[in-house]
C-alpha cells in the first residue's frame, strides 16, 4: 500500500486523487512490529476486533475524543478566573504554597465538538469506519489519518474492499522520439560533463531503475514511450493534476516535468524546450532529485484543489 508518512496532514483532498466522489474508504495502518504492537495498546486499541476510541494522548486523539477549543478572536475578549499555582517565602525563610484565582481578560473560546472516531484491529491492520469522499465527511477522514499517524507514524487510504486502490495505468506509445537531444549549447554541456562525473558508473543501473519505480508509485494514470520504446524517454501522466514527468532510461540525461499538451511538447527538441523555457521544471539527478519530484507534484496537486 501506499503509505502516508508524515506528522500530520492539514490538507486531505491532496491524498484523495485515487477514489472517486463519493467513494466508501477506509483510513488503516499496519501494525508491523512489536513498537507498532505497544503503541497500539498504550492508546487502548486491543487485538479483539472491538471499535475502540483511541486514549486521548496528543493533538489528534485528544481533538478525537475530548473536542477542542477554537479562539474566537473577532469576538471582543472576557474576564475569566484563572487558578494558578503559588509559591512564596515569608521572612523567616519558610515556603507557603497553595493556589489562587486571577481576574483576566482572555479571548472567548468556541468548543468543536470530538469526533470520537473509533477504530477495530482485524489481525495485523488497525480500521477506521467507513468513510465517503465527500466534502461531508472530510475532517472525519483527515482527522481519522492524523490519530492513526499520531500513534504509527503512518496511514494508509484502502477501498471498502479493505485493498489498496489500484488505478488502471494507461499504456501509451506514440510514433516519434520522445525529447530529441537537439543541440547541446555550452552551459548546458557543461552542466551535462557536471552530472556525468557526479556518480559513479557501477551505480548507473540502480539509479536508474530506483528513478524510474519512485515515479511508477507516484499512481500515474498512465504511461507512454516513444519510437525508442524504454531505450528513450517515457513520459508518466498525472492527467487529473495536469502534470507530466518525462523521465529516461538513459543516465545522465535530466528529468523535465512540464504542464499543459505532452504531446506536442515531446515532439521538440531539448534545446527548443529550453530555449523556450516551456518546461515547469528540470531537474537533475541529484541526492534532492526524489524530494525535488514530490515537491513539483505537491505543488500542482495544491494548485489544482485551490
Amino acid at each position: 500500500m501506499k503509505n502516508i508518512n508524515q506528522k500530520s496532514i492539514r490538507n486531505m483532498e491532496r491524498y484523495l486523487y485515487d477514489f472517486s466522489p463519493d467513494e466508501a474508504l477506509y483510513v488503516v495502518a499496519y501494525v508491523s512490529d512489536q513498537v507498532a504492537v505497544e503503541r497500539m495498546l498504550e492508546y487502548g486499541l486491543q487485538l479483539d476486533g472491538v471499535a475502540r476510541i483511541p486514549l486521548p494522548k496528543r493533538g489528534a486523539s485528544i481533538y478525537n475524543a475530548d473536542g477542542k477549543w477554537k479562539i474566537r478572536k473577532d469576538l471582543p475578549k472576557e474576564a475569566r478566573l484563572i487558578r494558578r499555582k503559588y509559591h512564596v517565602i515569608d521572612w523567616h525563610g519558610c515556603d507557603h504554597y497553595g493556589t489562587c484565582w486571577q481576574r483576566k481578560m482572555c479571548y472567548q473560546r468556541e468548543l468543536i465538538p470530538p469526533m470520537k472516531i473509533a477504530f477495530k484491529v482485524e489481525e495485523d491492520m488497525v480500521y477506521s469506519p467507513l468513510f465517503h469522499n465527500n466534502d461531508k465527511e472530510m475532517e472525519k477522514i483527515r482527522v481519522a489519518s492524523n490519530v492513526l499517524l499520531e500513534i504509527f507514524g503512518s496511514c494508509a487510504l484502502w477501498t471498502s474492499d479493505k485493498k489498496p486502490p489500484m488505478k488502471p495505468m494507461r499504456q501509451e506509445k506514440v510514433s516519434w522520439e520522445i525529447l530529441r537531444s537537439g543541440i547541446l549549447k555550452e552551459k548546458g554541456w557543461r552542466n551535462y560533463i557536471e552530472q556525468v562525473i557526479s556518480v559513479p558508473p557501477r551505480r548507473k543501473g540502480y539509479i536508474i531503475k530506483q528513478h524510474h519505480e519512485h515515479l511508477w508509485n507516484q499512481g500515474p494514470d498512465f504511461c507512454a514511450v516513444g519510437k525508442k520504446d524504454f531505450f528513450g524517454y517515457i513520459v508518466y501522466g498525472f492527467s487529473t493534476i495536469d502534470l507530466y514527468i518525462f523521465e529516461c532510461t538513459q543516465f545522465n540525461n535530466a528529468t523535465y516535468i512540464f504542464k499543459g499538451d505532452w504531446k506536442e511538447l515531446s515532439k521538440l527538441t531539448k534545446t527548443e524546450i529550453l530555449d523556450a523555457h516551456l518546461q515547469e521544471v528540470r531537474l537533475f539527478h541529484t541526492k534532492n532529485w526524489h524530494k525535488n519530484v514530490q515537491k513539483a507534484i505537491d505543488r500542482q496537486q495544491a494548485e489544482k484543489i485551490a
